[in-house]
């Protein structure tokens, strides 16, 4: 274990030897103490309790009764009031969002005996006055209970007046597609636990994405924020990742969505193809609470806690239906005396011969080049030979099956070294890969011909440490490092039977190879 005192100095050169964010996702309760008469009681006690993890923070009201808590993780908190010669309060139910500024008004205190309690379990509505940013908060209660078909955390941004979505993700995705007051969707700025997730050179991507059971609430930033929330022209998105609590709890659930419970498409039936394969199954679970040692360590349940998400997708899709024109057996052999469009024969010239057809529209084998032959081997041969349907327009149908297993998992710690030295960490890991044998990067095709697997594998840790020297005297720093291998590898069977020896192709080339 690393002692305290090295662990101190190790966080302060990180805070000098790295470049940090001065955005905050922390927030603020304040508030003011009066007796009877409203006049401001000096020197109260103030213990503000975070119902959650049981982490309390003391202060005393200032010469004008004034109370003030910063750099608080979002939840629900309890206040307790103390001054001899009054009764004790407690006002419960104080529910604090990220990076919010919470008032808990005036407090006033009756005449009596401190044993005496007062308590106080309503809430008013709060009204931001504190700045001029417009913003908004996606609830814990609205993540939880409500229905995205991709489980996009994103998607949730549409509850938001002046956001629109126009993605139609089927399923997890690194990806975000809303626009916010009009922006583009590549200006907005997303976070997790305050650490950057937008990747360089592609701002409209993630590096990782979040489960949604893994995530407390989203803070959004529409617009007119202060300059220490800058870095892009658009919105600014905050995730707040779920912490562990003293209590122990945990989630699993699955849901299908599967080609079995859907309808044939229209083209489908038309050519007699059975459904397209439509497999979005979906498994997560995750755990939360203490990290303890019975007697011998955070015996209390009070120290250390611990949370895991894990989001799974097996998805299993195919390609639209595709209708293409490929080469017939007879074509093959240079004869076109069957060759149609419409209804109408294709002629075939003989460029050699001043532009007659040839004759019997056949092309005389000693014409044919061998390479040529050899080439027209990589393309498939014919499959759809209803002409009723096609009109002639094609003979070769297909529907190439995808595999999209992605899955994305995160681990959260958090530590209480003392109630003024806390240390939170976040490791979460995102691969998505795509198995597909048409349209990949390298192999460009419109028809399946190499099969490639491409992974994109996100990573992304995140430390946090605050000091609280005074009640309004702060130090945060937050050091977050992200990294997203990408790699792309062609089945090497497929890459063989397509190789210029295997094929036959002996004609010249620009750029040899083999």
């Amino acid at each position: 274990m690393i002692p305290y005192r090295t662990l101190k100095v190790l966080l302060l050169a990180g805070l000098f030897s790295l470049p940090l964010s001065a955005q905050l996702m922390t927030g603020s309760i304040e508030g003011t103490v009066e007796d009877p008469s409203q006049a401001p009681i000096p020197g109260a006690t103030v213990v503000l309790t975070h119902v959650a993890t049981a982490l309390q923070r003391k202060a005393e009201t200032s010469s004008l009764g004034e109370f003030e808590f910063n750099a608080l993780e979002n939840g629900e908190y309890t206040l307790a009031i103390t001054k001899p010669g009054f009764k004790r309060v407690e006002k419960h139910n104080l529910v604090l969002d990220a990076g919010g500024r919470l008032p808990a008004g005036t407090i006033r205190l009756e005449l009596g005996q401190v044993s005496d309690t007062v308590t106080v379990q309503s809430q008013a509505v709060v009204v931001q006055t504190e700045s001029g940013d417009r913003s908004d908060v996606v609830t814990g209660s609205q993540v939880d209970t409500l229905a995205i078909r991709g489980r996009n955390i994103t998607s949730l941004m549409q509850l938001l007046p002046g956001v629109v979505d126009t993605g139609t993700q089927d399923a997890l995705s690194e990806t975000w597609t809303f626009n916010a007051l009009g922006g583009r969707t590549n200006t907005s700025n997303v976070t997790l636990d305050g650490a950057t997730m937008n990747a360089i050179g592609n701002n409209s991507n993630g590096v990782v994405t979040l489960g949604m059971d893994a995530v407390a609430e989203v803070r959004v930033l529409l617009s007119n924020y202060e300059a220490a929330y800058g870095r892009k022209a658009g919105a600014n998105v905050y995730l707040v990742s779920k912490s562990g609590t003293k209590d122990f709890h945990g989630l699993g659930s699955y849901f299908k969505r599967h080609e079995e419970l859907n309808a044939n498409s229209f083209f489908n039936n038309q050519a007699d193809v059975a459904k397209a394969r439509y497999r979005y199954n979906t498994w997560n679970y995750n755990v939360g609470g203490p990290a303890y040692i019975p007697g011998v360590f955070n015996r209390n349940k009070e120290k250390l806690f611990f949370f895991w998400s894990q989001e799974y997708w097996p998805s299993q899709t195919t390609t639209a239906l595709t209708q293409l024109t490929v080469p017939t057996a007879l074509e093959r052999q240079g004869n076109f005396s069957q060759s149609q469009v419409g209804n109408a024969l294709v002629v075939v010239k003989d460029p050699y011969n001043n532009g007659t057809p040839f004759a019997g529209n056949i092309i005389p084998t000693s014409r044919l080049n061998p390479s040529g032959l050899s080439l027209l081997t990589v393309f498939p041969s014919p499959n759809f030979t209803n002409t009723a349907v096609s009109k002639g327009q094609y003979n070769y149908i297909f529907q190439a099956p995808v595999q999209s297993p992605t899955r994305t998992e995160t681990l959260k710690l958090d530590y209480h070294i003392t109630s003024s030295d806390l240390l939170s960490v976040n490791f979460t890991h995102t691969p998505v890969e795509s198995i597909t044998a048409v349209g990949s990067p390298a192999p460009v095709s419109n028809w399946p011909r190499i099969k490639q697997d491409t992974l994109n594998n996100g990573h992304v840790v995140i430390l946090q440490y605050r000091k609280i020297l005074t009640p309004t005297l702060i130090s945060e720093t937050s050091v977050s490092y992200s990294w997203r291998p990408w790699n792309a590898i062609a089945d090497p069977a497929d890459l063989k039977a397509n190789q210029r020896n295997t094929v036959g192709l002996h004609g010249g080339a620009v750029q040899p190879f083999h």
